[in-house]
């Protein structure tokens, strides 16, 4: 049993648009990274390779690959365990949380109204 949850800077929402849908995403003042990223890495995968650490820089392409072209879902799946967003809808027990963020923003808005609503 899970006792307690802490967070900093949590993604709440996967199953928003900014994941999920292809748009112009400028992220560290980079521009879009091709689609072909995140494909050749997929390819390139092994289904018995586990890969427990890498250096971040090196994996920087492939995220902004799958954020900006809404991959997300795609990848990950979409059982509503796996979106915090979605499981403590229905969640009968929740956690305690402490979560930190930065600037407010409407994804943590929204949680925090969804915890206190239980």
């Amino acid at each position: 049993m899970i006792k307690a949850v802490i967070s900093g800077y949590p993604t709440l929402d996967f199953q928003s648009p900014w994941f999920n849908q292809a748009f112009m995403k400028p992220m560290y003042g980079r521009p879009t990274v091709p689609i072909s990223i995140l494909e050749s890495h997929l390819a390139a995968m092994s289904p018995n390779d586990i890969v427990s650490s890498a250096d971040l820089p090196a994996r920087v392409p492939i995220m902004m690959a799958t954020v900006q072209h809404g991959k997300y879902t795609e990848i990950l799946g979409t059982d509503d365990s796996l979106f915090p967003m979605k499981a403590i809808e229905s969640a009968k027990e929740f956690p305690p949380l402490f979560y930190i963020m930065g600037s407010p923003g409407a994804t943590r808005g929204d949680f925090a109204d969804k915890d206190r609503e239980r």
